[in-house]
């Protein structure tokens, strides 16, 4: 879980078991408020790093950005209950790498013949003319393939029938002589040159999301306890929390939670609000220069709005926990604890969808019952076949598999397998109930005249399901399961 939001740049420092020997090194002769310099060793996923601080290795969760080899500095916000740190200011060119570490990446690599050794890093910046004749700007992306071996950090990269050299900071990339490689425009202080990007993740481990599970709950569940919470306003206002941040959260989960079935520009809002893109929204704005709109959007995320959230209510804690009295410290605590629930709920389901991208599962929306969201939560698994493949068409010919698990009150559980080719569909409606098939079957002429107004070619059947054909599995699950209990229950 994170600490803090993007605008306070709070560090935290993971409680796992192999970092709590290092912490106790580190922590011992600090005081608040000192200033400690240290370096990103490792970038992970979803906030995570391994950074090395007064030479202690650390595995450290925050918003800001942070690139594998990166020099910082971080200010003791607090050492106990939990040492908490910030990062200090950076300036922008201190994220791109400095001549001085690029030369160091020249002089120290191995297996490089003379000739090679000697390219430098003056050689690296690419010329005015050619930046100006391919009108390169900062922050643009571009993909070209291998055309040469410099040595481990750097290859040789044509783009538009013009050679240039290009820094790797992925080690895991391919520098097979052909292969076509991602690329972005950065600019030094010395000039622009080519890398690749910052942003690669490498494979995520399941066993990341086990810490997690704690956590889980169905989305609809969850946003109607922080509805509750925010409706509810007077702890809130004990502790001081912005206004204008409340205000916000009441709109979110308004959003999230109608008092109406939503129509599909609803649905579009409620997955935009949910907080299952906040990082690619913070990504895209660190890529582009932000606008009164972009920042806009971030602040109506709900996962920002929870972090944000909890970084007020732990602040007000470490400053008021001397002066407020213990009934209320025990109840903004609790607060705490829900609040980070929630935002570790959006992040467990973050990571697991991108872990079924990652082994070509379907990917998991939750779309909240607006009358009983406390019980029900509509669930659409939905995959893209050859997702993953580079020869992937951008066209609507495409194939999506659907899979909509619902739990209605008045026909109870339906599953519907649903397979979208351009305007092409075929659905197998699923209900464990005799009834309700016969019910649905004599409808399905009606279902498809309604589909074909909106120009859909619909070709539909029912039958009768068992209830165990009422889940969706998968290789998260199955590695997740240590016995015959689903701890990852897809059932609505």
């Amino acid at each position: 879980m994170v600490f803090g939001d993007p605008s306070s740049g709070l560090l935290h420092i993971s409680n796992h078991i192999d970092n709590i020997p290092n912490i106790t090194k580190l922590v011992k002769g600090l005081s608040k408020g000192q200033t400690v310099k240290g370096k990103v060793l490792e970038v992970y996923t979803n906030g995570k790093s391994l950074i090395r601080l007064n030479r202690q290795k650390l595995t450290v969760e925050t918003n800001v950005s942070l690139i594998k080899g990166q020099e910082i500095e971080i200010q003791v916000e607090q050492l106990k209950p939990n040492p908490l740190f910030k990062i200090l200011p950076i300036n922008p060119t201190k994220h791109l790498i400095s001549s001085n570490d690029i030369s160091s990446l020249l002089t120290n690599a191995s297996n490089v013949s003379p000739k090679l050794s000697r390219y430098n890093y003056s050689e690296l910046i690419l010329k005015d003319a050619d930046v100006s004749r391919l009108n390169l700007q900062p922050g643009q992306n571009l993909k070209g393939p291998i055309i040469g071996i410099i040595n481990e950090n750097i290859v040789k990269v044509k783009i538009r029938g013009i050679s240039f050299p290009v820094l790797l900071l992925d080690d895991n990339l391919s520098k097979n002589q052909g292969a076509i490689i991602n690329l972005q425009v950065r600019k030094s202080p010395e000039g622009v040159f080519l890398q690749t990007p910052t942003t690669s993740i490498k494979a995520l481990d399941s066993s990341l999301l086990k810490g997690y599970l704690p956590s889980k709950q169905d989305f609809g569940a969850m946003a109607a306890g922080l509805q509750k919470l925010i409706l509810g306003e007077t702890i809130l206002k004990e502790a001081r929390i912005d206004s204008n941040l409340i205000h916000r959260m009441k709109h979110t989960l308004k959003i999230l939670l109608p008092n109406d079935y939503p129509d599909a520009v609803d649905l579009k809002a409620q997955v935009d609000r949910s907080g299952i893109n906040y990082e690619s929204k913070i990504k895209r704005n660190i890529e582009k220069e932000m606008t009164s709109d972009s920042r806009l959007e971030i602040t109506r995320d709900l996962k920002g709005q929870l972090l944000r959230l909890q970084s007020l209510l732990e602040k007000f804690l470490s400053r008021e926990s001397k002066v407020v009295g213990e009934p209320l410290l025990t109840t903004i605590r609790q607060t705490v604890g829900q609040v980070k629930m929630a935002a570790d709920n959006i992040e467990f389901q973050q990571l697991s969808n991108q872990y079924s991208r990652q082994e070509q599962q379907s990917v998991l929306i939750q779309i909240p019952d607006p009358f009983y969201p406390e019980n029900r939560t509509a669930k659409l698994y939905f995959r893209c076949e050859g997702e993953n493949s580079e020869k992937r068409s951008k066209s609507s010919e495409n194939k999506y598999n659907l899979v909509f698990l619902l739990n209605l009150s008045a026909i109870g559980n339906l599953r519907i397998d649903t397979g979208m080719r351009g305007n092409i569909v075929s659905s197998n409606i699923g209900s464990d109930n005799e009834h309700v098939v016969k019910f649905i079957t004599a409808n399905i002429s009606r279902l498809k005249k309604q589909l074909k107004m909106i120009g859909y070619q619909a070709d539909i059947s029912c039958s009768l399901h068992e209830s165990a054909a009422m889940d969706v599995e998968n290789k998260l699950e199955r590695k997740l399961i240590k016995d015959s209990t689903h701890l990852v229950d897809l059932k609505t």
